[in-house]
């Protein structure tokens, strides 16, 4: 069956539900449509999850094989990178350190509720790589000259999980996000968009959870019976989002 301008997620009944081995269900029947039985408006949410990361290596020897002298070293590298850029050294980790020449693997974190005044992680790795190139002073004299800096930087689409219950079950009316369970603030978000139909300015498909076009009584008595249900994932969902 195919389905026109909007995306639905629902959940099937398995065909063998009555013990039938060989059932005779002909595809898009009443009969194979009774057996959805929950299907929601809206299509699954997704964020890009920007990492930023770089890898510079130093001609200088360091022992890898030596806890000591790795911790002694990344500390170094750290605190001169933090003091180099004006940014706090807990934003920078280290992943790797490797012989060679040594190579360093790190990261660079944004940090919530940041100012205008902070730089993003983005903007301080431009900084460095400007400061690298910059040929006319040595900033990394106190560790080793640079013999190149990678920017390594990486992009992820990620599927954001959908709300489940307590027993694994699919909830579609936890819509604010807040919280760890269907309560007030989904209900005033559902009753802003009660009445709307599909085609009108601000309809919109996420509360059209029992799909007819409209945001009507059998999207609010299926609410209902979400209405105090506790959301087992909320704290993953709401990382993800950044709540």
């Amino acid at each position: 069956m195919a389905v026109t301008g909007a995306t639905y997620i629902y959940s099937v009944r398995p065909f063998d539900a009555d013990n039938e081995t060989v059932p005779d269900i002909a595809p898009g029947s009443t009969q194979d449509l009774a057996r959805i039985v929950s299907l929601g408006g809206g299509p699954p949410d997704v964020v890009v999850v920007r990492t930023v990361k770089a890898e510079i290596s130093f001609d200088v020897e360091v022992d890898v094989e030596d806890e000591v002298a790795v911790e002694a070293f990344t500390l170094d590298f750290i605190t001169l990178m933090a003091e180099l850029l004006g940014i706090d050294p807990s934003r920078i980790t280290v992943t790797s350190v490797t012989q060679g020449s040594t190579i360093v693997e790190f990261e660079i974190a944004d940090i919530e509720g940041e100012d205008e005044e902070t730089i993003t992680a983005e903007e301080a790795l431009v900084e460095l790589i400007a400061i690298v190139a910059d040929d006319t002073e040595d900033e990394f004299a106190t560790i080793g000259p640079v013999l190149e800096l990678a920017d390594e930087s990486t992009e992820e689409v990620v599927v954001i999980p959908l709300p489940i219950d307590p027993d694994g079950n699919i909830v579609l009316h936890w819509f604010s996000r807040t919280g760890s369970a269907v309560g007030f603030d989904d209900f005033f978000l559902f009753a802003d968009n009660f009445g709307l139909a599909h085609g009108e300015d601000g309809y919109d498909a996420t509360y059209d959870v029992v799909p007819n076009g409209q945001v009507d009584f059998d999207d609010f008595f299926r609410f209902a019976d979400d209405f105090g249900t506790s959301i087992v994932n909320a704290a993953e969902i709401q990382g993800l989002i950044g709540q």
